[in-house]
């Protein structure tokens, strides 16, 4: 997947790869605008320990109204024990 299916590295990339390897299918799909900024949240949230970046995912999905009518509060109550529950495994 690819932010940008029209750039001239991907058009090249899929050319060379049809010429020299001949595969059956070959399919390169654009990520979604929506997947896209996720993922930058995400990468900014790697930096903080588990329970910061669950706090600045949370509060990022707020933002952005993605969190429709779920509690916040909740969401990260909820986080927390799952984090909590993978550390004591």
């Amino acid at each position: 997947m690819v932010e940008d299916i029209s750039a001239s590295g991907i058009i090249e990339m899929r050319n060379k790869l049809k010429n020299e390897s001949n595969p059956h299918t070959l399919e390169i799909k654009q990520v979604k605008k929506e997947k896209v900024e996720e993922q930058a949240i995400i990468e900014d949230a790697l930096i903080f320990k588990e329970s910061e970046m669950l706090q600045k995912y949370v509060v990022e999905k707020e933002k952005s109204d993605a969190l429709g009518n779920l509690n916040k509060d909740k969401l990260l109550e909820i986080g927390k024990n799952i984090c909590e529950e993978i550390t004591n495994d």
